[in-house]
């Protein structure tokens, strides 16, 4: 395993531009859905504090947000969680690098992580070139993540992703030995109460997913799929 690095106590300032599905939310409706680790209280006193802006400007409470708006939050000095910064390039050319990305670090800068993030690392790493993630994992979540070396790259490979023409391949250990040697799971996936995501039943914001599965080999207790 590698080691954990947990930088420095900074300031830190997001910047982001408003997603199209959450056009028309109020500021502060927005920030406490959209990023749920603090309350509400929280964002509407950050919002009296003067510490978001929206294109420039103090944000105040009951603002109306539009899609394309420039969001800059002023977070305030903060100590990051350690993460895993370590980059295993498994793949590249030149239009896209493909790494082996290690757990915990998230893709973007988000909720308490902002230097311990892949886009910012890979800022630092390749100085000439703007981070383009084409898929998302979670920060826990180890696996091959693909990065677009420019704007014609990402654009046809979020395409790609989108129309469901890549497939993904997994390998897990599981206990026991399935009854089949190869089946397909059809539930959906979505979150589940107490974690970030899950199938079956009891889950919110449910999305159609399938799994095709197939036994690779197994001992006594164990199995590969």
């Amino acid at each position: 395993m590698n080691s954990l690095y947990r930088p420095p106590a900074s300031q830190q300032i997001y910047k982001s531009t408003l997603a199209p599905e959450y056009n028309g939310f109020v500021v502060e409706h927005y920030f406490s859905t959209r990023f749920t680790y603090q309350s509400q209280e929280a964002w509407i006193a950050q919002i009296l504090n003067g510490d978001i802006l929206v294109n420039g400007h103090k944000a105040e409470l009951g603002h109306i947000l539009c899609a394309g708006d420039t969001i800059i939050t002023h977070a305030g000095i903060r100590q990051e969680p350690p993460a895993d910064r370590s980059l295993n390039v498994v793949y590249q050319d030149l239009h896209i690098r493909v790494f082996n990305k290690p757990a915990p670090i998230p893709v973007h800068p988000s909720g308490r992580y902002f230097q311990n993030s892949m886009t910012e690392v890979l800022k630092q790493a390749f100085p000439n070139e703007v981070p383009r993630p084409v898929q998302r994992l979670d920060a826990t979540t180890t696996g091959l993540i693909a990065f677009a070396r420019s704007r014609q790259a990402a654009s046809f490979l979020m395409r790609e992703f989108k129309s469901h023409r890549v497939e993904k391949e997994y390998l897990a250990v599981v206990q026991g030995r399935p009854k089949q040697e190869r089946f397909t799971i059809s539930a959906p996936i979505g979150v589940v109460a107490g974690a970030q995501r899950g199938v079956g039943e009891g889950i919110t914001k449910p999305k159609p997913a399938i799994t095709r599965v197939q036994l690779l080999t197994a001992t006594s207790t164990h199995s590969v799929l």
